[in-house]
């Protein structure tokens, strides 16, 4: 497998595509996020938006790449709201967190080989040892 991770808190350049996946017999792109932070940045909320919210629109999908072909590929409706409300359970102790922490974990120890393999251009697997080769 090899990966490429890149991010930047602050866009330069013009924007581009936003996340991009390839596998082995297809590749997946995208430009935007699911929109939520877009609507709200414009006044919106999941209140005023009702079903629409989260709803990606047709020209804002991602594109499947199967060979030469390209098609659009429908976004999953994003909903925050959802998360923020397994959180509020959770903290009042009335269900579980909404993200296992064990995988909050393992997503950080993937940043920070990712962060030491740049540093030092060694193959550095999650957990802080070397990768097999």
């Amino acid at each position: 497998m090899v990966s490429h991770l890149a991010g930047d808190v602050v866009l330069h350049g013009a924007p581009g595509t936003r996340f991009r996946v390839f596998g082995t017999i297809a590749s997946y792109d995208v430009d935007a996020f699911d929109g939520q932070a877009d609507e709200l940045m414009a006044g919106g909320s999941p209140a005023a938006s009702g079903d629409a919210w989260g709803v990606v629109p047709r020209e804002r999908w991602g594109r499947l790449h199967t060979g030469r072909t390209t098609r659009p590929w429908p976004s999953e409706r994003g909903d925050w709201t959802a998360f923020y409300t397994s959180f509020a359970r959770a903290v009042r102790g009335r269900g579980a967190v909404p993200v296992d922490p064990g995988d909050a974990v393992a997503g950080l120890e993937v940043l920070e080989a990712a962060q030491t393999s740049a540093a030092t251009g060694q193959v550095v697997a999650p957990g802080g040892g070397a990768a097999p080769r």
